[in-house]
């Protein structure tokens, strides 16, 4: 095993209201939450603020009869007041049914009906698109909406009429819970297409709060910014619950350009991001990017100071990016930045080492929805972002038949593990069996324990001669060309009668790269021939059954879920030229 230590921490959270009452009293005068207004000042939200608020919607919630058992959407972008919502909910004893502000309109439909959704509370981007449909709106006791809108509607009621009923009965108690009871129904879109609504109970997500504490050091005086969708349980416990746990301030970024991202983490201070590996990339980018802009002996001292620091620590293990680059982080903006947290997706190898070599520290981690959601970070004291890092405290991993190379199924078992399914007793039954959550991701550990992940289970390609090749080793392979943006790896069956599988590929080429290195937008044949080359180039080292037979150009970013995963799924039958 690796040596390093955890962290002390006495806390003894058994449920979020506990996390939700503790902080909005300790820490009542700090900022919780800030977001740009549109006069480019920071609207800010202290403790005491963010209490008052969710203690008058939980009193106007227990008013509609809410309470235990009781399911209420969240339909909203990212703002303050969906945190003051959600806590809002489980202080009335509700269950929180939070939904990606980009589904459609039969998604949503499908989300309200299964989840038995009887209050909603939606945003007037979403409650636009809502207010046409009828059948939706007359199944709900109440829509809530956060913005002031006009509505002849008895059901819809603006946010702040809410609060000023809720604000007369003043600071009751809240309802009172306990820590196998249901605190959230989160649906999934996965890459797969298939929603299925994961019950975490709140002692699931207290827990995986409790044990990432452990891992990992902040306090009331780290501020972290927000960038993923809320909807989404790596946010929204570790970007929402986990800094409100400890009197953290939030910023909630505004817009995902990397130059307001940037802004933001130099106005707020931010010391600490988590986000998912495409976020990572493009800042580091943008980094990259502003240095070549700068004049020949910049861009020579530049090459040279990092051509230094990967020396360094290649050959003797020892980072000195921290010291050689801090007046660098400090012009860009970045010198606030403590640690730097990917999860959600397979990270490319050259971002966490780019991040590292410029000073800032780069954990990659692992979870899934499923188990609330972190099962694995990399920790300070001992880092390699090749790997996910060391199981959470309290989450136990381990490989389910093993091969001669210690690869198999990924299993977990702890108290962050899901209740299951919602009314889906099949799909929970799949995953869920003998008290381990299988998760359908290859894995193996490293020498020090670290998980290493290799693949999903069902993206295995099988080749003629029985060997197993994991596409995102190839994918991570070839997205290290600078003339290729993105990739997808899949396995094209021979023929009907064999059953073996050659790899082909999916590529969308990086188009600005290509003119910036030609001077001029190439012909489509010109960029087949070119990917053609760095295809051969980069596999030149992989043995002959990994190699990739043909490939097809796509020239748009592939489709994606709010975590950026590829949706696999829709590519499995395009045709290759």
């Amino acid at each position: 095993m690796g040596s390093f230590s955890l962290y002390d921490d006495d806390a003894d959270f058994r449920t979020l209201n506990d996390i939700f009452e503790f902080a909005t009293t300790e820490y009542a005068q700090n900022i919780a939450y800030r977001m740009r207004r549109d006069d480019g000042k920071f609207e800010e939200y202290s403790y005491a603020r963010f209490r008052g608020m969710s203690c008058a919607l939980a009193n106007y919630l227990s008013s509609l009869g809410a309470g235990n058992g009781t399911h209420i959407g969240l339909l909203s972008e990212n703002r303050p007041e969906w945190p003051i919502i959600y806590f809002a909910i489980l202080r009335a004893g509700a269950v929180v049914v939070p939904m990606d502000a980009l589904l459609s309109e039969s998604e949503i439909t499908h989300i309200v009906k299964d989840a038995e959704v009887s209050i909603l509370f939606a945003s007037r981007p979403q409650f636009e698109k809502l207010s046409e449909m009828g059948n939706l709106l007359r199944g709900l006791k109440q829509l809530i909406v956060i913005d002031p809108v006009a509505s002849d509607n008895r059901r819809v009621l603006n946010l702040q009429d809410a609060l000023l009923q809720g604000e007369k009965k003043g600071d009751t108690q809240f309802t009172p819970v306990k820590k196998d009871d249901l605190a959230a129904l989160i649906y999934t879109s996965g890459t797969t297409g298939v929603s299925k609504g994961v019950m975490l109970s709140h002692g699931n997500i207290t827990s995986d709060v409790l044990g990432l504490r452990r891992l990992i050091w902040f306090d009331k005086s780290d501020s972290f910014l927000s960038v993923l969708p809320m909807h989404h349980t790596f946010e929204a416990t570790t970007g929402m619950i986990i800094p409100i746990s400890k009197g953290s301030s939030v910023t909630v970024a505004e817009s995902l350009a990397s130059k307001r991202i940037i802004a933001n983490i130099r106005d707020a201070k931010v010391t600490i991001i988590m986000g998912v590996p495409l976020l990572y990339e493009k800042m580091l980018a943008g980094i990259f990017r502003g240095i070549h802009e700068k004049p020949l002996p910049v861009q020579l001292l530049f090459k040279g100071m990092y051509g230094l620091v990967r020396g360094v620590k290649k050959f003797s293990g020892q980072s000195i990016g921290q010291s050689v680059f801090r007046s660098l982080r400090n012009k860009a903006g970045l010198g606030s930045l403590r640690y730097l947290i990917s999860g959600g997706a397979p990270l490319p190898v050259w971002v966490g080492k780019g991040f590292a070599h410029l000073g800032i520290h780069f954990l990659n981690g692992y979870g899934l929805t499923e188990a609330s959601p972190v099962l694995a970070v990399n920790v300070e004291s001992d880092t390699d972002n090749t790997t996910v890092g060391y199981p959470v405290y309290g989450a136990e991993l381990s490989i389910d038949e093993p091969d001669q190379q210690g690869i198999g199924e990924l299993r977990a078992r702890g108290d962050m593990v899901m209740q299951g399914y919602y009314k889906n007793k099949k799909a929970t039954d799949a995953v869920l069996r003998n008290g381990w959550l299988y998760t359908g991701d290859i894995a193996r550990f490293d020498a020090k324990g670290r998980v290493v992940i290799c693949g999903r289970s069902k993206d295995v390609i099988v080749t003629e001669g029985g060997k197993n090749i994991y596409p995102e080793e190839i994918e991570m392979l070839l997205d290290t060309s600078i003339y290729i943006r993105e990739s997808l790896v899949l396995g094209r069956p021979i023929s009907k009668d064999n059953p073996g599988e050659n790899v082909v590929a999916c590529i969308v080429p990086d188009y600005e790269a290509i003119e910036a290195q030609y001077g001029t937008k190439l012909e489509a044949a010109a960029i087949e021939e070119l990917i053609s080359g760095e295809i051969t180039a980069l596999g030149s080292d992989l043995p002959a059954y990994k190699k990739i037979r043909e490939f097809v150009i796509h020239s748009e970013e592939f489709p994606k879920t709010s975590t950026r995963k590829i949706k696999r799924y829709l590519f499995k039958g395009i045709t290759m030229k």
